[in-house]
């Protein structure tokens, strides 16, 4: 990595440009995605572009939130602001709830309960399709 994206990248984790901010109405995606992939709410995988070249892809980590597994959920580019608003105003469990929502499914059973006892279970939650039982 050059020392000019070094010096980008320090730039940005400690400065407040995401736009995210009360006073500042403008949302900069990229300060955003900055931000996310150093705190690992993001990852990078590759996958195939039309014409099967690799390419980058970015995925929100769910880990072990529907099942006891490794998951991710594909990031839009429509869904990085709200991605990024949630995680800044709630931490992980925000990600989480955007997962679940993008997902359309629950988190898996000692989730939702502990969800449930920490006060953070919300109508838009319990609005979300039950589970199927496990067998």
């Amino acid at each position: 990595m050059s020392e000019q994206t070094v010096k980008f990248i320090s730039t940005y984790l400690t400065s407040p440009h995401t736009g995210a901010e009360k006073d500042d109405p403008y949302f900069v995606p990229e300060s955003a995605l900055i931000e996310l992939l150093a705190d690992g709410v993001l990852f990078c995988n590759e996958l195939p572009d039309t014409v099967g070249a690799p390419t980058v892809a970015l995925w929100v980590n769910c880990n072990d939130l529907f099942v006891p597994a490794a998951d991710a959920e594909n990031l839009p580019y429509d869904e990085i602001e709200p991605l990024y608003k949630l995680w800044k105003s709630e931490g992980h469990h925000g990600v989480y709830k955007w997962c679940c929502f993008k997902a359309h499914l629950r988190p898996q059973a000692p989730i939702e309960e502990d969800w449930r006892n920490k006060g953070l279970w919300t109508p838009e939650l319990e609005a979300l399709p039950e589970r199927m039982p496990v067998k």
